[in-house]
């Protein structure tokens, strides 16, 4: 029960529907999961220690904010690793899974002539786990998927800033025919290009964020 516990609330972390400072409430979990206190406060002891909550003594279980010098160091480590994921999937794709990437890169396509930024994220997602599962590196993709799911609530709306759709479509379709072509250096630079968020940009990024997100 506390392992069921600790991935349904991954996975609203990964959603963003935790928000930094949010408090974990533990009667509410019992009530979902219809369960006792102690493998929810299992659950969260394991959260907590893995970096995902953070445990006070006065305000209980809550989700941590990032400092804006932590948030850098995240994405930063988040583009090299996606890129070194291109890397591997540019090497070891597979037909089948090389059917399935153009697949959801169409996926992407319908979601941006829409202008449905919910949908473009959804699609954006499936179109990267394509490649995760391409690269056939399950560390590189847990580490991945954990920095993921620690800034999730931060990079929530990242679709939903004017040009933000299309711009992301076009690095996918570079993207795409960079892998496509067999070159792993191509796929890494793509990749890198892709997920990186430096200078301006990040500070525009920023700029954007909630200020009750930023922690000291």
């Amino acid at each position: 029960m506390a392992a069921q516990i600790r991935r349904a609330v991954i996975e609203d972390l990964h959603r963003g529907a935790l928000e930094p400072g949010m408090a974990i409430d533990e009667q509410t979990l019992c009530e979902r999961f219809s369960t006792s206190r102690t493998p929810v406060r299992e659950a969260m002891l394991q959260l907590a220690s893995e970096g995902f909550l953070s445990a006070g003594q006065r305000s209980g279980v809550v989700v941590p904010k990032l400092s804006v010098s932590r948030l850098r160091e995240i994405l930063e480590t988040l583009a090299e690793m996606e890129a070194a994921a291109a890397k591997f999937a540019t090497r070891r794709m597979t037909s089948a899974l090389g059917k399935e990437l153009r697949s959801s890169f169409e996926r992407c396509e319908s979601a941006a002539k829409s202008a449905d930024a919910l949908a473009y994220r959804d699609a954006n997602d499936a179109f990267h786990e394509v490649i995760y599962r391409a690269a056939h590196n399950e560390l590189l993709i847990g580490q991945i998927r954990m920095l993921r799911t620690r800034c999730a609530a931060y990079t929530r709306d990242r679709f939903d800033s004017p040009g933000r759709i299309q711009l992301s479509l076009q690095e996918h379709r570079k993207l795409l025919l960079e892998i496509e072509s067999g070159d792993p250096a191509r796929g890494h630079a793509a990749m890198l290009e892709h997920i990186s968020i430096g200078g301006r940009d990040f500070a525009e990024f920023v700029s954007r964020l909630p200020t009750q997100y930023i922690g000291e």
